[in-house]
């Protein structure tokens, strides 16, 4: 893992001697372990309206799962998308500038949206894996907006054409492997300053990531293009990898001030319109490089997806033996879900950490779960409402979902006197009120059922019971994941489908340590 400190100011003179930009006073070796300021978002339309007539910088991302190529399916490592959007904003937040950045997932539509709006955009960023394919040349590997987890190649002649219609960016950064080999297509189509990988060579994410957020912070500072690639450049530490960096364009020179021309006035900070994604305290998300399993993680959310708009059973099945990494893998496909907004909300229920002997207690969990999900529902809803106004701080309107054992117990269940039959009654009411929200969801909500395993049999029976009873109410607005080592008799026929999840084979097992070595 490479260093995750940066040069300071005086470090960057020395190595830019001759370059009249020198960056701001804060210093950067303390940005890495400031909290990140508050966000101040754009607003739905500002991006469209842009009242104050601010620079407009574009970013998308794309980590498709896999792609197809010449009939086979290839799986692709996940890159973090979230930790180059954090670092994006903590760069970005930490200066003034007047300067307005639309955060979209990486498709062609998006790309098409950002280039075709009134206006365009004067910058554009475009992270992503790219592919150098001897027999047909170099790609981009966008997501496809229409089959979710899978990759669409964006080839030369698709650039060529889609940087022909509308206004041109100044400025457009390929952050993508061997990206230098379409390079020549933006010179051609009039984009004054290319940034890319060279053609010949990979690039680290970490690499990728520092240098895209600290070259964007730059060049809103006021730097030239060729000051804000340099400085960049001195921010990664392994000399070799800064290296691999390249600046071209159809312009001679780069020494023009992109988002701060001479005499500007800077009397604001930058504002971000960005996706809204579920707050992870609603689902203990999985985090990090998720490594291993790719073929079942695409195979899920596939399934997932493509059954939510069609009639019949939203109940699917993820079995296997303990340990097999059954949780891990729900966990990885509620985060990729997550942040692409393909759920409405979250939500889990873990029948692990206590034996339920009674269904009142079962029925208690999941109604407390669907109460959790509500909370970062509402919040996520409520983002665009907050951000209408720039003054609004999100960061001061926060919603907190309740932890499991902070939640308010139903008023019935104080009753001492209250039977089990009477705890059953009003806990399975709670779940079928969450309807209510739930039908508001622009989104389906994707709830997880995990541990099934440690019901007893009665017990597994009446959830399961409620379960189909829900999934027929809900038509399609709820995703059902059930996660068991053992089988479920009472409801697998009604299953839209059942992945077994089988122990790794000893030479898959060996490399997936490898690569967890290789990531840590």
């Amino acid at each position: 893992m490479r260093s995750a400190h940066s040069p300071n100011p005086g470090q960057l003179r020395r190595s830019l001697s001759s370059s009249a930009y020198v960056s701001s006073s804060r210093k950067l070796e303390d940005e890495e372990s400031r909290s990140t300021p508050a966000l101040v978002f754009a607003g739905e339309d500002a991006w469209k309206v842009n009242a104050k007539n601010w620079p407009r910088l574009g970013v998308l991302h794309a980590s498709p799962l896999c792609v197809s190529q010449r009939g086979a399916m290839h799986y692709l490592p996940q890159l973090d998308v979230e930790g180059d959007k954090e670092a994006l904003k903590r760069q970005l937040q930490s200066i003034d500038a007047n300067l307005l950045v639309r955060m979209e997932r990486g498709t062609k539509e998006e790309l098409q949206n950002l280039l075709q709006s009134p206006g365009g955009c004067v910058a554009l960023h475009m992270s992503c894996h790219g592919i150098d394919d001897p027999q047909r040349g170099f790609c981009l590997v966008f997501e496809d907006g229409d089959k979710e987890g899978r990759g669409l190649l964006i080839r030369r002649h698709d650039i060529q054409e889609i940087f022909d219609i509308g206004p041109k960016p100044q400025v457009v950064v390929a952050m993508a492997c061997h990206s230098g080999g379409c390079a020549d297509v933006f010179v051609n189509v009039g984009v004054p300053h290319v940034v890319a990988i060279t053609q010949a060579w990979t690039v680290m994410d970490t690499s990728a990531i520092k240098f895209s957020a600290h070259f964007w912070r730059y060049l809103a500072e006021g730097a030239t293009v060729e000051q804000a690639f340099r400085c960049a450049q001195q921010v990664i530490n392994d000399a070799f990898e800064k290296r691999k960096f390249e600046l071209t364009g159809a312009s001679e020179k780069h020494d023009e001030q992109i988002f701060f021309p001479p005499g500007a006035n800077q009397t604001g900070r930058p504002q971000l319109e960005v996706p809204n994604p579920i707050p992870t305290n609603t689902l203990q998300v999985y985090h990090g490089a998720f490594v291993g399993r790719k073929h079942e993680q695409f195979l899920l959310i596939d399934q997932l997806m493509s059954m939510r708009s069609q009639r019949g059973s939203n109940i699917h099945i993820l079995k296997g033996p303990a340990d097999v990494g059954k949780s891990v893998l729900a966990r990885a496909v509620a985060e990729y879900g997550r942040v692409r907004g393909f759920f409405g909300g979250l939500c889990l229920a873990d029948f692990s950490e206590n034996r339920y002997d009674r269904l009142s207690g079962a029925l208690q969990e999941v109604a407390d779960a669907l109460d959790r999900a509500r909370a970062g529902a509402v919040f996520k809803q409520s983002i665009h409402t907050y951000s209408r106004e720039p003054s609004s701080q999100p960061s001061q309107l926060r919603l907190r979902a309740p932890s499991r054992r902070g939640m308010r117990p139903n008023p019935r269940s104080l009753l001492r006197w209250e039977s089990t039959k009477d705890g059953e009654e009003s806990n399975r009411e709670r779940i079928f009120e969450s309807m209510e929200w739930i039908s508001s969801l622009q989104e389906p909500l994707l709830v997880v059922l995990d541990s099934l395993e440690y019901l007893d049999e009665v017990t597994q029976r009446g959830l399961l019971k409620v379960i189909k009873q829900l999934d027929s109410y809900a038509q399609g607005r709820i995703l059902f994941l059930l996660m068991t080592s053992d089988s479920l008799v009472e409801i697998e026929e009604f299953v839209s489908k059942t992945i077994v999840l089988e122990q790794m084979k000893e030479d898959d097992a060996v490399d997936l340590l490898m690569q967890k070595v290789w990531l840590h």
